[in-house]
């Protein structure tokens, strides 16, 4: 091969050379460019994630403040908090009780006069006029006209409506980036509120329908049994016969019912104490709905959405 031949050779193999070089940087910016904008596109769906999880969370925190309206139906304004003047629309039923356990008690009291009228018939204005009395409030119970007649004792139930879908799912890591830490510090605080005042109120819940119900079925069964010992039918002779013994009974019954209305009493005072606490946690709770709102609403302006 000559020399001329070989300067060709060479040329070519440089060329050739150059042109490889060439390629690779090419293929290398390609991949950068591809990179970069995969990377591009990858944080502008973060931060669309991000605006899209503000928005949610705002949205659920909203509903979530607007539960106190429902408590506030059940125990009146969550600022009402000392006792006794703080059970609101809830201390009706205690109220109602005591009306029931009062009219129970007179009940007993009149049934004994009326036994005690059978056997000596009053000779004296005073015991004439308590012997009408009680006739009157024997009829109007059976007519179903007394006070205590209204009474209805249900399960009380005023569990509020919480949501927390949004935060599962930043919890289960939905989006990778909350770029503001101390946003999602505060959002977390009203959730951590939210788990407290859902158990406080299911303890007055439990209270109330397993303490305060237990005594209405016990006054409800100690005048089912005053009725079960009266004879059957309207004989008197059968009447007078047993009154000796239904006498007894109607001062035990009476013993019964005061227990009961002194049981209903401490129940209230214990219940009193919790509406308290959980209202004062309430307070506490709106208020940081309310930061953490306004906190969230700034952030979203900051991200543009």
């Amino acid at each position: 091969m000559n020399l001329q031949a070989r300067k060709r050779e060479e040329l070519n193999w440089r060329e050739l050379a150059v042109d490889k070089v060439i390629d690779l940087v090419l293929v290398f910016l390609g991949l950068y460019a591809a990179i970069a904008v995969q990377d591009c596109q990858d944080r502008a769906k973060e931060k669309n994630d991000y605006r899209e999880l503000l928005a949610s969370f705002q949205r659920e925190l909203v509903h979530n403040q607007g539960q106190k309206v429902l408590l506030e139906a059940s125990l009146g304004p969550i600022g009402a908090t000392e006792p006794p003047d703080n059970l609101g629309p809830m201390k009706k039923p205690f109220d109602d009780f005591r009306l029931q356990a009062d009219e129970a008690d007179r009940l007993l009291v009149c049934t004994a006069v009326l036994l005690s009228a059978m056997e000596r018939p009053p000779r004296d204005r005073a015991g004439a006029q308590k012997l009408a009395e009680c006739a009157d409030l024997l009829e109007q119970v059976e007519k179903g006209e007394s006070p205590a007649a209204a009474a209805q004792f249900k399960p009380m139930s005023f569990s509020p409506l919480y949501r927390e879908d949004v935060w599962q799912l930043y919890l289960a890591n939905g989006i990778k980036v909350f770029e503001n830490k101390d946003l999602a510090v505060r959002i977390g605080a009203t959730y951590s509120k939210v788990k407290r005042v859902e158990q406080a109120v299911a303890e007055i819940e439990t209270t109330i329908n397993e303490g305060f119900m237990q005594k209405i079925g016990q006054v409800s069964a100690s005048m089912s049994e005053l009725e079960e010992l009266m004879p059957a039918g309207e004989d008197p002779k059968k009447l007078k016969a047993a009154a000796p013994r239904l006498k007894e009974k109607l001062k035990a019954l009476s013993s019964q019912i005061r227990g009961h209305k002194t049981s209903i009493a401490q129940i209230q005072a214990v219940i009193e104490l919790k509406v308290q606490k959980l209202k004062e946690l309430m307070m506490e709770m709106d208020k940081e709905f309310t930061e953490a709102l306004a906190a969230i609403e700034d952030e979203r302006k900051t991200q543009g959405g």
